[in-house]
């Protein structure tokens, strides 16, 4: 199984029709929803574009829609979530890339964040 190192930091102040869309929450290391790439095999980078993303949770019973994606088993180890600063929630630790088929092992990873992309409009850009 490979393991990649992935620091996730999620930025407050998306606008409203993106975070209705994809709705991102973190309640414990067993029960979280994050942005995934849209297509299979898809690097970071790469699905940093308007429609290049979904949402992807851990379970069920977290899914925010039909459509959400499951993680096929535990995607997190060694997992850590801390607050840094306000409005800021970060999970560091490391993933099992296996466990989601829109990640493509041997990529080096990103964020999306709701303050960089072009023109700091985020990225993707909303």
């Amino acid at each position: 199984m490979r393991l990649n190192s992935l620091l996730l930091a999620l930025f407050l102040g998306i606008s409203q029709s993106r975070q209705d869309a994809l709705e991102v929450k973190i309640n414990t290391k067993d029960d979280f929803c994050l942005v995934v790439p849209k297509d299979y095999h898809t690097s970071i980078g790469d699905s940093e574009k308007p429609g290049g993303e979904t949402v992807w949770c851990q379970n069920r019973s977290g899914a925010t829609s039909s459509s959400t994606g499951i993680f096929n088993g535990p995607f997190w180890s060694a997992v850590d979530i801390t607050n840094p600063k306000s409005g800021v929630i970060q999970m560091t630790g490391c993933i099992d890339v296996n466990t989601c088929d829109r990640l493509k092992p041997g990529d080096d990873g990103g964020q999306y964040d709701s303050n960089g992309g072009d023109g700091g409009n985020g990225n993707p850009a909303a």
